[in-house]
């Protein structure tokens, strides 16, 4: 298959505010605090790329951004409205007001250089909200205005403002001040409020921005799905020559820019594969590299149709394609060499994987790391379908796919299907806390994919090992306690292991409330004075389990295939499980009174 080249870059996107490069992110307003006042502080700000701007001022605030807004090129700040100013296909009106109220305090030649930067079809789409304009040499305004009348210096124009209070006065003062640099630009403006055409008018100015937000990235939906186009991460060659070109620029610091701290400090605080990378680039090739991934980044928020003036969720966006971006990185460093000069090599000239790291990072695309980063965490997602739609996970897949499963196990299959839209790793995984987060590291997907092998080692033991059909375990087990969504693997093999200790066949019968009393004496012994299942009957299960699985294996190398570690946890918590819970029952329990017993964890009743 071949890969497309990388998306080209858009213009002007270099970082310039420098420091030593392995130094930590400070926060935004600091960092702001230094750019400004470094002596060639508007060549610096006109050099980041525009999505860093726009983080920046998020954080300050478009009051306390004035200073940096100063210093912002034209098409920065055009960029930073089309950014920030649209809902999907709509002005927001009201955002782009307090744009406006803030620009016009940078003076009237400032505000004239941003409304010339600006499509004349967004001026008029903006203004025909708030005005109603009225040639006073072609026509008369009417007598009493809707808002207040505001007369144009020119006197040609008579403007209704139709915003009430100090927004309305900062129309006015708009006005002026665009009259007052450029009395044709101010002429310009308002005829078009004049002569708006509506909806085709907001349409156009869409379209426009559009086209402009592509070169950053932000391409159509269908477009941007290709960047999360499945990648054989095997594919992966360090010294492949896919990688755009080095730069030629030869500045001893490498830089830092205005990303959410989160991301900075993950980008250059060295725990991933892709920082540690990063730290051996020369400074030129480390704001290369961030420029790309700012692009993929944003390529990303196009398919997960994530607004890129929500600024919450496009920095959690930016931050999960990161981890794709380290995932692919770490993958690549850790394939060995496989060109015929690089097996000649002895293992202590091979370099570091530190190194190799830097090495994937000079000479792999930055789109086949992202992908194979991500195609990474699509295989553990086929791999969790397939369980689900194969094995033992759930008795009703439309109300759960993992409702058999552990919180453990079942937690990690939910988070690596839909509707969770992106694969996720659970953290139960690492603690106690449930909840999804990011793939971080190739330790993430090697722990997820464990925990998938032993999901599927149990569905073979009771399947394959004991011969449960699951074809079966729906009319089997409804309208039984607990209830379908409710039942546990745990309870499937502790009311098999209850058959077993009452000397019936191995087999998932519910058993009936009557039969308990003579369970609890079958594991707890004749006194009933043991907290769980005395060692001579877990031993008879055991050794029963055992022989089942081996009279339906076609020899031993098969049954110890069957009979894995994870079988054996599985199988020692539901005897533990059992043993606690039916040592919970009344000892003077009678088959008469035993009825009254609503449900027992481990076992399914009839």
């Amino acid at each position: 298959m071949k890969i497309s080249n990388d998306t080209s870059l858009p213009p002007n996107n270099l970082v310039a505010l420098h420091r030593p490069p392995l130094a930590r992110q400070t926060r935004i307003g600091d960092r702001v605090d230094e750019l400004l006042s470094q002596p060639n502080a508007r060549l610096a700000v006109r050099e980041l790329p525009e999505q860093e701007l726009y983080f920046a001022i998020r954080e300050l605030g478009l009051q306390d951004a004035l200073e940096l807004l100063r210093l912002c090129s034209p098409e920065q700040t055009r960029a930073l409205i089309d950014i920030d100013c649209w809902q999907r296909d709509t002005l927001d009106v009201e955002r782009l007001k307090e744009w406006f109220r803030v620009i016009t305090e940078l003076g009237h030649e400032r505000l004239a250089v941003v409304v010339r930067s600006l499509d004349h079809e967004l001026m008029v789409t903006y203004l025909q909200h708030l005005v109603r304009v009225y040639d006073v040499t072609a026509e008369e305004p009417p007598e009493e205005p809707e808002g207040h009348f505001y007369a144009t210096p020119d006197r040609f124009y008579v403007v209704d403002v139709l915003v009430p209070g100090g927004d309305g006065q900062a129309i006015d003062r708009f006005l002026e001040l665009l009259y007052m640099a450029d009395l044709d630009l101010g002429r310009r403006v308002v005829m078009g409020a004049k002569w708006d055409l509506g909806a085709e008018t907001e349409e156009t100015a869409y379209r426009f921005r559009s086209a402009r937000m592509a070169d950053l990235g932000y391409v159509d939906y269908y477009e941007a799905l290709k960047v999360y186009a499945y990648l054989d991460p095997r594919s992966l060659r360090l010294h492949e020559n896919t990688a755009p070109p080095p730069p030629h620029d030869a500045r001893e610091q490498a830089t830092i820019g205005l990303f959410p701290p989160e991301l900075a400090d993950l980008l250059r605080g060295g725990e991933l594969a892709l920082s540690r990378g990063l730290q051996l680039l020369t400074p030129a090739e480390q704001d290369a590299l961030v420029r790309h991934i700012l692009v993929l980044m944003n390529q990303a928020m196009s398919a997960d149709r994530t607004d890129p003036g929500d600024a919450d969720a496009a920095q959690k966006t930016m931050l999960r394609c990161a981890y794709y971006f380290s995932l692919g990185v770490e993958y690549a460093s850790r394939a060995m060499p496989t060109d015929k000069s690089d097996t000649t090599q002895t293992a202590l000239s091979l370099p570091s994987e530190d190194e190799r790291a830097a090495i994937a990072l000079r000479t792999i695309s930055p789109s086949r790391l992202f992908r194979a980063g991500y195609s990474l965490t699509v295989q553990l997602a086929r791999l969790a379908a397939m369980l689900t739609d194969g094995g033992l996970t759930t008795l009703d897949k439309q109300a759960d796919t993992a409702s058999l499963l552990d919180a453990r196990h079942g937690e990690t299959i939910r988070l690596l299907l839909p509707p969770t839209p992106r694969p996720c790793y659970s953290r139960l995984l690492d603690s106690s806390s449930p909840g999804p987060r990011p793939f971080r590291r190739l330790a993430d997907i090697a722990r997820t994919a464990a925990v998938l092998e032993e999901v599927g080692d149990l569905s073979k033991f009771l399947t394959l090992g004991l011969g449960l059909r699951p074809e079966m375990l729906v009319p089997t087990l409804s309208g039984k306690s607990p209830a379908l969504t409710s039942i546990r693997l745990t309870d499937i093999l502790g009311t098999l292991v209850a058959n077993l200790l009452l000397r019936r066949p191995t087999a998932l019968v519910p058993l009936h409330r009557a039969d308990l009393p003579a369970l609890r004496q079958a594991m707890l012994g004749l006194t009933g004075a043991s907290l769980g299942l005395t060692p001579a009957a877990r031993s008879a299960i055991l050794h029963t389990l055992r022989e089942r699985v081996g009279e339906r294996s076609l020899g031993a190398e098969e049954a110890a295939a069957l009979w894995t570690p994870a079988v054996d946890r599985f199988i020692a918590n539901t005897l533990d499980l059992l043993g606690e819970s039916v040592a919970s029952l009344p000892a003077d329990l009678s088959p008469e009174h035993a009825d009254a017993v609503p449900s027992l964890p481990g076992l399914v009743l009839q």
